[in-house]
Order: structure tokens, then sequence, then C-alpha cells
């Protein structure tokens, strides 16, 4: 399985500045970032895209020219996150769960993964100093338009590599296939740049088919995050092409 390099994010000195929406202007440019990624995908809005659905929200915005370009919305378990609805966490968490859900980046096109998520996982560890919770959890959502062969090879693979030793389960599982039909796969790059924090895949595959995408969740450690080496923070120079071995 193949990473691409992601040369954009090779600067000293970020371009990008990731804040708290605090404001009514800012909570707004939230929502227009959200409503502008799930037009250009094709989504209807299953999901809530009131500000009140989220504790907390992040916005990231281009220094330059002060544009939104990305999103994320934040739920603690202690309130119930919209993840749940998909997943059954009894396998993974028993007793007192203690999980922050990251909804996204939900990010406009032409932005690189890896510099939106650094940023964003770099303001969260600051807000929540001190009392970050056991992990952070987030949804990568995959098309399925043209059948499952994508994800049933890209799961092949990461079942070989990149799943956590404890797994939580879909509610509606999408098939599963023990067959990889493409020698490489490409990953996500909102995927790729969570698995270069220490992410582990957490599910198989939930069937969304009203959306016609599957669902799978990344899982972060608390201890990875707050451990990370300075290569992966904001303005550093990530590592070139890397063949994830399986």
């Amino acid at each position: 399985m193949t990473e691409t390099a992601d040369h954009s994010d090779h600067r000293f000195v970020s371009r990008l500045m990731t804040v708290m929406a605090e404001t009514v202007e800012q909570q707004h440019a939230c929502t227009a970032v959200r409503q502008s990624v799930q037009e250009q995908q094709g989504l209807r809005h299953r999901r809530a895209l009131t500000n009140t659905e989220f504790e907390q929200q992040l916005l990231v915005v281009d220094r330059l020219n002060g544009m939104p370009i990305a999103t994320v919305g934040l739920r603690s378990s202690r309130t119930g996150g919209g993840v749940e609805g998909e997943f059954d966490f009894r396998g993974l968490l028993t007793g007192n769960k203690d999980y922050l859900e990251i909804d996204g980046p939900v990010m406009l096109p032409g932005h690189s993964p890896n510099e939106v998520l650094t940023q964003c996982l770099g303001l969260i560890e600051e807000h929540y100093s001190g009392r970050l919770p056991q992990a952070l959890i987030s949804r990568i959502s995959l098309p399925l338009g043209g059948g499952d062969k994508y994800i049933q090879s890209l799961m092949f693979y990461l079942r070989n590599s990149q799943m956590c030793t404890t797994l939580v389960r879909p509610r509606v599982p999408l098939r599963r296939g023990d067959v990889a039909y493409a020698d490489d796969v490409i990953l996500p790059g909102m995927l790729r740049a969570f698995l270069r924090y220490g992410a582990c895949i957490a599910s198989e595959p939930y069937w969304d088919a009203e959306q016609g995408r599957a669902e799978i969740l990344v899982w972060i450690e608390r201890e990875r995050l707050m451990n990370q080496p300075v290569l992966y923070r904001p303005g550093t120079m990530p590592g070139a092409e890397t063949r994830l071995s399986v």
C-alpha cells in the first residue's frame, strides 16, 4: 500500500491558523465549510449541521486572506458522541467511556490534510491541557459509488498493519471481503494524516446505504498524541514517500 508524498506543507511557518470558533461569525464560517463540502460530495445533510451539535468547534483559516478552509467539531463521550449511533463501543471501552470525538477535519479541496490535522490536534492538546481524554476518535468516510472493491482492498491491507488490538463493532457492517483487488491502494489523505499521528483503525467498515459510503474509525491514544515527535508539529517537514509494509 503506497503512501504518496505530500509536499504542500513544506514550510517553516504554517500558512494556516486555527482558532476556537467562539463568535457568531466564526460559527457561521464553520457551518458554511461543512455545507460546501457536503454539496461537493453529493451528500444529503443526514448529520446535523447546527453549531449546537458540538461542544466546541475549531476553524482553520488561511493567514494570507483570512478565508476559512476547514473545520472540526468536538463532542465528548460524556454527552454521547454521534459516533455511537453507528458503532458499538462495548468491545473497546468498558465502564466509564472517556474519549473526544473529532467530527472532521471537514476540509475544502486544495489543502494539505496533514497540515490541517496538525493544526487542529495542536489546538486540541492546548485547549484540553491537563484534562485530555483517554483517546481521540474520528470517522473516515469512503465512497462506495463504484462498488466496494476499493474499500475491500484498503481494509485487506489495513488489517495486516494498522488495526487496533481491540475493535468496536459497526452496527450495520459492510460485507467483509478477505481479498485485495489491487496491488497498491492509495490511502485517503486524511486517513494518511491520522496514521502519521500514530492512530490505529478501530473498526471494520460501517455501511451507510443511504449515502452510499462506508465509514471506519481511527483511534489515537492520549499518550501517543502528547508524545508526538517534533517532526509532525506545525511548520516542520514530513518524511518523503513511504510504502506501508503488509
